[in-house]
């Protein structure tokens, strides 16, 4: 936009100060994973969750990805809704898990769209967004998963074996890993070596705990916070992006930033220009303006920005919470 005309006699020049218009359609986040991205998941919705997990991913800066059962939801030994809507504005997803945790693959049709559809209702009906889901004891089959992809972004199983997954992934079906393995003196090196395995190969590796807390004798589904510390103090050091289920999914989505002057003269300078991003981390944009010509100088105005979380104001350089 032409913001002035300022004629100056004495030396016969007109200065014309025009404003860059930058257009940020900013999605998603900052940066492009070089050595994998780790999801941390947990079923069942669990108080020793909330109490023991959640306090070390915060001390980590890490996001973990909640399947809780809506039957179960507020019941002794599980969190309430005040703690789950408390995870999701802490910047945790919160995920299904089915009403009441029956095995999918020996349901009638009734029953699947049952535990699907009401514990979709049950959630959402308590302002949780819910995107993904988490198999029951991992059972799924074709049927079962036919319904889980009309009602959710991915249905998410259970093995004990790491399998990793390329991304952006376009399945339905996320392959889960044992955290726990039962066995205390091998839990660590094992939960280690899932971890190189995706540093290694640049992959995707979705992690499934269930009780975390001080006493866990590291059966099968349980870890203790001291083992839990040391995986993500491990995670940390390697320096591999953690990531909710539904940021990794979103991981193909773009940002896009141009530059325009009102009378196309020049062209301003941006970074970034575009690439893969993902959601829930910090991206900044920064302008210079076009070169200075004969008679003419052009001065930067502002950034004029489209899309969800995108800035509009009069910084030339801006950090944007994607």
């Amino acid at each position: 936009m032409k913001r002035a005309y300022v004629t100056i006699a004495c030396l016969g020049i007109i200065l014309v100060l025009s404003a860059v218009s930058l257009h940020s359609s900013v999605v998603n986040a900052a940066i492009s994973p070089q050595h994998g991205l780790i999801s941390i998941t947990f079923d069942d919705g669990l108080q020793t969750q909330y109490d023991y997990a959640v306090p070390l991913l915060d001390e980590y800066g890490m996001h973990g990805t909640f399947y809780a059962i809506s039957g179960s939801v507020g019941e002794d030994q599980f969190m309430d809704y005040t703690e789950l809507q408390e995870l999701q504005t802490d910047g945790h997803e919160i995920g299904s898990h089915s009403v009441t945790h029956l095995n999918l693959t020996r349901a009638s049709e009734e029953q699947i769209i049952f535990e699907l559809n009401q514990s979709k209702i049950d959630l959402t009906s308590h302002d949780l967004t819910i995107n993904n889901f988490a198999y029951p004891g991992g059972y799924w089959n074709e049927t079962v998963n036919t319904y889980v992809a009309q009602n959710y972004t991915s249905g998410r199983n259970y093995a004990d074996s790491l399998n990793l997954m390329v991304y952006p992934w376009e399945y339905t079906i996320l392959e889960g890993y044992a955290g726990e393995t039962g066995n205390d003196e091998t839990v660590l090196s094992t939960l280690f070596n899932a971890v190189d395995q995706i540093y290694d190969n640049n992959k995707w590796g979705v992690f499934v705990f269930h009780n975390i807390h001080p006493e866990a004798s590291n059966t099968k589904y349980e870890l203790s916070t001291d083992d839990f510390e040391a995986f993500l103090e491990y995670v940390n050091s390697k320096g591999v992006p953690t990531v909710t289920v539904n940021q990794a999914l979103s991981w193909n989505t773009t940002v896009t930033v141009s530059a325009s002057t009102k009378n196309e003269i020049g062209t301003a300078t941006v970074t970034p220009s575009s690439g893969p991003y993902s959601t829930g981390q910090i991206v900044t944009i920064s302008t210079s303006s076009p070169a200075n010509t004969t008679n003419m100088r052009y001065v930067f105005e502002g950034w004029n920005g489209t899309g969800a979380g995108s800035y509009t104001g009069p910084n030339g350089t801006v950090s944007i919470l994607l």
